[in-house]
């Protein structure tokens, strides 16, 4: 009878990143049923890694990142032919998926894969990427993100003792990503204007050098009465990247170009004809501390409800004295915060549990039966654990550089033309430097 199957989880993690990812990963660290190890990759490989010796190497969407033309997967082109050329089951998350979706499906198709972890609807799952384009690839739905178990026990802070009313953080995003995308900062602007006359106390922040990571933002979340949100995702799918040129170039040639002129101009039709809404990992973040949420009507993945688990707020802000009569009576917003706490964080379709679930059973499917892979011993997965560590330390090195290069042109050159100097500059320098 064959043993147990042995899985390799390749993903990328540097500097300050969403608490989200980091548990994204551990879940898939620790899939019950399977042996599982993991690297933490830069750009390339260990040359010693035999990828032959796993029956399943799992491909973290922190390795589908990378905005460079050549597409999304953050490896040398040899690393890429090495898990192509792979005889295993290989699987595939991917998020960010409104980016070039014709890259995307030419990435799959290079790495041969055979699941592919989409954050699609569903129901726009097929039309998004055709069958005929994947021949032989399982698409599995899974959310953005899943409630950490870690928060569920924290002792939250009551709601009359949070000094801040509402809280909120958030960074300006880029046009192409539509409509919705934009309300993630609209909503910031809009509520600190709307509530000036109801002396609300307001911590709200669009700016970059304001964005709090790890336990910082666990802290101010569990400091706030209330938090804002809006959907997670984007209403402009760029199937085959040539919006977001056009867009980019525009606002490089006239950095005053509003939202409205570029959408009019480059995908009004685009806008809207597939949405990726869907709830984002805040919502549950602020369910499990026990922080009312305030956000913009939407089906949120049908997980919220509104008045039951949030204070809806109308999208144009009429009902804004309504909202923060919600916000001022403790009794009816203790009512909301504890239902969502029940029914939103300890449900247990949206934990980390469902994930590895859902996961194992798409790849039990895929591996059932087939012989055994020679698993890798402790003292020689050191070696490759040695080999992969001056991988990274290269790569550190060549992040710096790219920092500093990006907060000179930044300085040159501030605004939205710097974003795309940026883009156009400092990343492909720092792939080229990384391919050397």
């Amino acid at each position: 009878m064959p043993g147990r199957p042995t899985a390799l989880l390749l993903y990328a993690l540097s500097g300050e990143t969403a608490g989200t990812v980091g548990n994204h990963i551990r879940a898939l660290e620790t899939l019950e049923g399977f042996d599982c190890r993991s690297l933490n990759v830069a750009w390339q490989l260990p040359t010693r890694l035999d990828l032959e010796r796993f029956d399943v190497v799992i491909v973290h969407y922190s390795l589908m990142a990378s905005e460079s033309t050549d597409g999304p997967i953050s490896l040398s082109d040899e690393s890429i032919a090495r898990l192509g050329h792979a005889r295993v089951v290989k699987c595939v998350f991917m998020q960010d998926e409104h980016r070039n979706v014709k890259q995307t499906i030419a990435a799959l198709r290079a790495l041969h894969a055979d699941v592919f972890f989409t954050c699609m609807p569903e129901d726009i799952m097929a039309e998004v990427y055709p069958p005929s384009a994947l021949p032989g690839i399982n698409l599995v739905n899974v959310l953005t993100g899943y409630v950490d178990e870690s928060l569920l026990t924290r002792k939250s802070r009551p709601f009359s003792e949070r000094p801040i009313d509402v809280g909120y953080r958030a960074r300006k995003v880029a046009y192409w990503l539509g409509k919705l995308a934009q309300d993630k900062w609209t909503i910031a602007e809009r509520f600190a204007r709307d509530t000036q006359d109801y002396s609300l106390v307001c911590d709200i922040s669009t700016r970059e050098q304001d964005r709090l990571y790890g336990t910082e933002w666990i802290e101010f979340l569990g400091s706030c009465k209330a938090v804002l949100g809006t959907e997670s995702g984007a209403s402009v799918v760029d199937l085959d990247g040539t919006i977001r040129q056009a867009v980019d170039a525009a606002v490089a040639r006239n950095p005053t170009l509003t939202f409205e002129e570029a959408q009019a101009r480059y995908f009004a039709e685009a806008d809207g004809r597939f949405s990726m809404a869907q709830i984002s990992p805040r919502c549950f973040e602020a369910a499990a501390l026990k922080t009312l949420m305030i956000l913009y009507e939407g089906e949120y993945s049908g997980r919220l409800e509104p008045y039951r688990h949030y204070v809806p707020l109308k999208k144009d802000h009429s009902n804004i004295s309504d909202v923060v009569d919600i916000l001022r009576n403790p009794a009816r917003a203790q009512t909301i915060i504890e239902t969502a706490y029940l029914e939103c964080a300890c449900a247990p379709r949206n934990s980390h549990r469902a994930l590895q679930e859902r996961v194992a059973q798409a790849i039990r499917i895929a591996v059932d039966d087939q012989m055994r892979a020679p698993a890798y011993g402790n003292l020689e997965w050191s070696t490759i654990e040695d080999d992969n560590r001056k991988i990274l330390d290269r790569a550190r090195r060549l992040r710096a550089a790219n920092a500093l290069l990006s907060r000179m042109i930044a300085c040159a050159l501030p605004g939205n033309g710097a974003v795309v100097l940026r883009d156009r500059i400092a990343k492909p320098l720092r792939i080229a430097l990384l391919r050397r």
